[in-house]
């Protein structure tokens, strides 16, 4: 039995959501966007006894109004000799858990093949509370150790443990009880006469030392503790780091899962806390090869990029918080659907070649800016910056697609996960040169001409949806760019007049700059010699950066004046 969707709904601050569980998923955000909700959901419907309180003082409710705090598990990998093998619809379970606030209680009820959602049992409840389980593993990982808690995870695995292998005949407590009778006899019945000898044995009393608790295995238990070995050295658990805890902690659930004959969740709260790059890498790879096996599922809250570059991007659950009416903020959760690349067309491997192994804060950006190069990135992070606008101190994420055809693997991604962006790309995505090819499709000046009309794509109606306005920037970016401009920006795009550096060289300022800075002679100071001969050299980052820095926003191509006002907006 394992989770295969969980839904919520009215529960802390997320008013609706969904979610598909597979056997290891991250749940990414910024601070304070709803992580712990996720998480929280769970603990209520495996482990309502921890989470009832937080509904009865209002902690776990939406709103004070009405509504009903619901969460909604579907099942599958449903055993024949399950309880729920007669629920089975399309080879799922589903079990609803409501709070009821009169009675306040947890209710459960399940979805019948009429599909109407019946109570669940007391048998029924029993049997889901063991068949599956959740643990939620906190970032304090030294509760582990907790054995004097009857309700700690090293007592519940010894019970467990001993249930298991010794049901029939304790051998142990025989043992336990020898070994107390000796040391009874060589220690404590001489201390019990020393005491006596002072001053009771005189008025007819006797000194016994005995245990206060009746004897068995259990002795030994409240007093044990995990330690790890490195060499000839030991180290308390709580004395490690995160990772080593976090991987002793699965080790202990899966164990404990084994034991008890049933799957566990295990959700594990920053498990990257304390570690060092390589480290979280090897700790990402552990989980995964953990998460391989049927037995377990786990997921994690993270804000690791560098565990969650490791994971195919339908595994992460994001989640962000918006304004809200009702409340202060209110969390939405994205993620992207089995069928995803189905759904757009994408190659799956050409996809995870463009993202596996980039960095992967765009998932905790409050705005995503996206370029075609590394170099459009930098001229554009300088040019905002000379206006006094840091964007990576507001927030702001930049994507490099590394070519203009990766352009449809990132906009998708962006458009599933309804993450705030602004595309900077080159007018040749939109329109095809007027001669077919670059080299032959120039003015008398050098600079590109294009045909008048979009390229047959399918991403460019996508990109721009109303066909009204798309059709006014198909004219305009013939005939005017310069109005194409103040319509762009409604589909948070900005496209350039050319390029990057052909738009930069198309102003006085911007070519006068650069014959200076290349030292061109005066008889071939014209943007035919620039474009033809040094073509490649006027690409270069200093030789942009040139023009950034030494030119006043007046003297700064329309495109570039556009991206300052997209960004000035966003502070």
């Amino acid at each position: 039995m394992k989770i295969n969707k969980v839904e919520i709904s009215k529960f802390r601050s997320i008013e609706k959501g969904e979610f598909n569980l597979t056997n290891l998923n991250a749940i990414v955000g910024q601070n304070n966007s709803g992580k712990s909700g996720i998480m929280r959901a769970l603990n209520s419907f495996f482990n309502p006894n921890l989470e009832l309180r937080f509904y009865n003082d209002g902690t776990n409710l939406f709103s004070t109004s009405y509504s009903v705090p619901r969460i909604i598990i579907s099942f599958s990998n449903i055993s024949q000799n399950s309880i729920f093998i007669n629920y089975l619809i399309n080879d799922i379970v589903k079990i609803k858990q409501e709070y009821n606030k009169k009675r306040k209680k947890l209710d459960y009820s399940i979805l019948d093949v009429n599909k109407k959602y019946k109570v669940l049992t007391d048998d029924e409840l029993k049997s889901l509370h063991t068949e599956i389980q959740f643990v939620l593993i906190p970032s304090e990982r030294g509760l582990i150790n907790n054995l004097e808690n009857e309700t700690g995870v090293l007592r519940n695995l010894f019970d467990k443990f001993f249930l298991e292998n010794y049901s029939q005949r304790d051998t142990l407590t025989p043992k336990v009880k020898k070994a107390f009778e000796y040391f009874k006899d060589k220690a404590l019945k001489k201390v019990s006469k020393g005491i006596e000898s002072k001053y009771l044995a005189k008025r007819g009393f006797e000194i016994t030392i005995d245990s206060k608790y009746p004897l068995s295995y259990e002795l030994f238990i409240n007093d044990l503790a995990i330690k790890i070995s490195e060499g000839d050295r030991f180290f308390k658990l709580e004395e490690c780091g995160s990772g080593i805890q976090s991987l002793v902690a699965i080790s202990v659930y899966k164990y404990l899962a084994e034991l008890s004959h049933s799957n566990f969740i295990i959700g594990i709260e920053e498990p990257e806390i304390n570690l060092h790059p390589q480290a979280q890498k090897e700790l990402i790879y552990s989980l995964v090869e953990e998460s391989n096996n049927n037995d377990i599922q786990i997921v994690f809250t993270t804000h690791s990029t560098v565990l969650i570059d490791q994971l195919e991007h339908s595994d992460i659950i994001l989640i962000r918080k918006i304004d809200c009416v009702k409340r202060k903020f209110k969390s939405i959760i994205k993620q992207l659907s089995n069928t995803f690349w189905d759904d757009y067309n994408l190659d799956k491997l050409k996809y995870n070649k463009f993202h596996r192994f980039r960095n992967s804060d765009f998932f905790f950006a409050n705005h995503i800016l996206v370029t075609e190069s590394p170099v459009d990135s930098e001229v554009i992070r300088n040019l905002l910056l000379k206006d006094r606008i840091n964007i990576e101190k507001n927030g702001v994420s930049v994507l490099e697609l590394g070519g203009i055809t990766s352009l449809k693997y990132a906009f998708y991604l962006i458009k599933e996960l309804a993450l705030p962006k602004t595309f900077v790309v080159d007018k040749d995505f939109f329109l095809p040169y007027s001669n077919g090819k670059k080299s032959t499709s120039r003015d008398s000046n050098g600079f590109f001409k294009y045909k008048d009309t979009f390229k047959s794509t399918k991403l460019i109606p996508e990109l721009l949806p109303i066909k009204a306005k798309r059709d006014l920037i198909e004219k305009y970016f013939f005939s005017n760019h310069t109005k194409s401009l103040q319509l762009t920006p409604d589909f948070d795009l900005i496209c350039m007049n050319y390029n990057l550096e052909m738009d930069l060289l198309s102003t006085s300022n911007g070519k006068n700059l650069t014959y200076s800075y290349l030292n061109i002679d005066e008889e071939n100071r014209n943007s035919n010699y620039l474009f033809e001969n040094r073509d490649e050299r006027i690409k270069d980052l200093d030789v942009l950066l040139n023009i950034i820095n030494n030119s006043e926003k007046r003297n700064l191509p329309y495109s570039m004046r556009y991206i300052i006002k997209r960004f000035e907006n966003l502070k």
